[in-house]
């Protein structure tokens, strides 16, 4: 298992898994109150499903420009960012979904981590220094 540089880069990574999975659950909610307070119509769960929606993609822009800098060290592959290159055989989906939600839940409870594209494991709480 490889560890990280720094403890900078560590920080980066909860940063990044937490900024990933609170753009998914605003999505997720956003929709739903969307489509609850239209169906229901109700004013008020539609405007505010409607901002939260708006607030999760401009989130998510964000997300893309700030955090696709952060690569895997071993095979220089960005980490948050959907290349369309093929995953190793080793790396694994979180409930069939995504490779990226389960590398950051595994970074959320400081658990290691593999790299989707070359399958190294990597510590999400030591560093070099």
């Amino acid at each position: 298992m490889h560890r990280q540089f720094s403890r900078a880069t560590i920080w980066s990574l909860r940063l990044g898994s937490l900024h990933f999975v609170a753009n998914i659950f605003a999505i997720v909610i956003g929709m739903a109150l969307l489509v609850f307070g239209t169906a229901m119509r109700l004013n008020v769960h539609t405007l505010s499903g409607f901002v939260l929606l708006t607030v999760g993609i401009i989130s998510i822009l964000l997300f893309k420009m700030c955090s696709s800098a952060m690569t895997c060290p071993v095979c220089v592959s960005r980490i948050w960012a959907n290349t369309g290159c093929r995953k190793h055989q080793k790396s694994k989906k979180l409930l069939g979904i995504s490779y990226r939600l389960n590398i950051a839940l595994r970074v959320l409870t400081r658990k290691p981590y593999r790299c989707p594209y070359c399958a190294s494991r990597f510590s999400s709480t030591n560093s070099l220094t």
